[in-house]
């Protein structure tokens, strides 16, 4: 029995292992893969300063009024690239990517909505 509890307390320590070390490695992964991506792939638009976090906004052509493509949850301006490209042959158009999305840092509160003017000045 004692042999036994042995066995098990040196496999979940195994395995305790094997999961910290993965989730490490998977997270240094994902790191230099997006500074990479970056280096690559830069932002299509501007990064402009809001509150100290960093959003992306890509604008198109100039005129009035100015369409603002706002995309759902869990994407980022690059989806809506298509109709962009559209609606900026009869209007400026922007495209933006929310907090922790896309090209945009992430931040501790999401913007209130009226802070969509600050993006679309730029």
């Amino acid at each position: 029995m004692v042999l036994l509890r042995k066995i098990f307390k040196w496999l979940l320590v195994g395995l305790a292992s094997f999961l910290i070390i993965t989730a490490i490695g998977g997270r240094i992964y994902q790191v230099t893969s997006e500074s990479r991506d970056l280096e690559k792939f830069p932002a299509p638009g501007k990064l402009v300063d809001l509150d100290g976090h960093l959003m992306h906004i890509h604008c198109r052509d100039q005129g009035s009024p100015t369409v603002v493509l706002e995309l759902g949850i869990g994407s980022s301006s690059a989806a809506w690239d298509e109709i962009h490209q559209q609606l900026a042959l009869v209007t400026r158009v922007c495209a933006y990517d929310r907090a922790g999305l896309g090209y945009s840092e992430p931040v501790a509160h999401p913007s209130p909505p009226m802070w969509l003017s600050a993006y679309t000045n730029c």
